[in-house]
């Protein structure tokens, strides 16, 4: 049973650096204006099993800027790893509750994803929080993975990403992105 098991992480392991190194490759796709709600509900099928087992709910509102320019796989990604760490690091006996939303922050798109899950030490964390293999809940099953992949993919764009989390409170991930300056682009001027 202790093979299997070793076995079974050893798999997930590898399946996980796959993703790292899919992710890496994904860096040098071509970024195209997507509706965010679009890619969001596309992610939201995916996870759509996780998400009921957990009974979790997710509310959004884009109004403030329905659009970005980022490559779907992209954008894709983000959603995927931010919603699925919110309900794996859920509080027990809370049902998940996960709000994303977009503003305008003066030349930049942000995006919030918010949610009411454990919540993470900053004192004691903060410094690794983007790392490899950096993990904040042991006894929870995972690679501490997905936030270094979103990280990089933020990081390849240009954009920046915060984070404030407070333990048994929950944790608000916000990534901005510039604006492209179209006015620019399409003036021969310039």
């Amino acid at each position: 049973d202790k093979i299997k098991q070793s076995i079974r992480q050893m798999e997930l392991t590898i399946s996980k650096l796959n993703e790292v190194i899919s992710s890496k490759r994904n860096l040098s796709e071509r970024p195209e204006e997507i509706e965010i709600e679009s890619e969001l509900q596309h992610v939201l099928h995916d996870l759509e099993h996780v998400i009921q087992k957990a009974g979790a709910t997710i509310t959004y509102d884009f109004s403030a800027a329905p659009k970005i320019c980022i490559a779907r796989v992209q954008m894709h990604s983000i959603f995927q790893n931010l919603i699925s760490n919110a309900i794996k690091y859920a509080r027990e006996g809370v049902p998940p509750c996960i709000t994303i939303n977009s503003i305008i922050q003066s030349d930049a798109i942000c995006l919030r994803v918010a949610d009411n899950g454990m919540g993470i030490d900053m004192e004691t964390h903060k410094a690794k929080m983007f790392g490899l293999f950096k993990r904040f809940h042991q006894h929870v099953e995972g690679k501490g993975i997905g936030l270094y992949i979103v990280k990089s993919i933020i990081d390849n764009l240009g954009g920046q990403i915060s984070v404030e989390s407070e333990l048994n409170k929950g944790t608000t991930f916000q990534m901005c992105f510039n604006i492209p300056d179209s006015t620019t682009e399409n003036d021969p001027s310039t």
